[in-house]
């Protein structure tokens, strides 16, 4: 059961992820740094949904890209939308 629920989780994330990645940053445009949300509150963003973060959040081009634990104590790469804070 847990290897199911870890393999859904993945998928999950590994499916929003690829969506976003082919649709690319908003408008094709490049975001400015008053357009991006501060890490700090991307890493309040993954608390909120219930992943414990491991590191800090880095910007890689339009999203933040952190790893933290899920609920069942395994590793997860969380991937959030720097503009929006979204978790894909």
């Amino acid at each position: 059961m847990k290897k199911q629920v870890t393999i859904g989780i993945a998928a999950t994330l590994l499916a929003g992820t690829v969506s976003f990645v082919v649709a690319g940053p908003s408008g094709g445009k490049p975001l400015r740094k008053a357009d991006v949300l501060p890490a700090y509150e991307i890493v309040n963003s993954v608390r909120n949904i219930g992943f414990a973060p491991a590191t800090q959040a880095i910007r890689r081009g339009p999203y933040y890209v952190l790893h933290a634990f899920d609920r069942h104590g395994i590793k997860v790469r969380v991937v959030a939308d720097a503009q929006l804070g979204d978790i894909v």
